[in-house]
């Protein structure tokens, strides 16, 4: 399950933003190297409250991005959690933002959640 079309997206933003490239490059490997700290891969199992609590640990941190990923049922648990951030205004009161990604790899709905400080 590989979702670095979410990495690609954060650092076409930076790119866009008129970061440079080599900021870029830094960029991209830190995010590689952060890779497992930074992404909850949710799975059937988990539950919405388990991702906002992940995502709560990850502004705690201060992370200036991170990512929550799922497929099939787990794409939903993905939503409902952002849903939850939203309504608490969690992102927003920590001067964070996000983007859904939602698409389908044959009948495998697929959502990613890119949760990044704003600049």
């Amino acid at each position: 399950m590989t979702f670095f079309s979410s990495i690609v997206e954060y650092l076409h933003n930076l790119k866009k933003a008129g970061y440079a490239p080599k900021f870029l490059e830094e960029k991209f490997e830190e995010l590689i190297e952060t890779w497992s700290e930074t992404t909850m891969l949710v799975r059937t199992g988990n539950t919405p409250d388990q991702v906002v609590s992940f995502c709560v640990g990850q502004i705690k941190k201060k992370s200036e991005a991170f990512f929550v990923l799922g497929m099939r049922t787990a794409s939903l648990i993905v939503e409902l959690a952002l849903q939850e951030l939203t309504a608490k205004k969690i992102l927003e009161m920590n001067n964070y933002t996000s983007r859904l990604t939602k698409s389908t790899e044959g009948n495998n709905p697929r959502t990613e959640l890119m949760i990044f400080l704003k600049t």
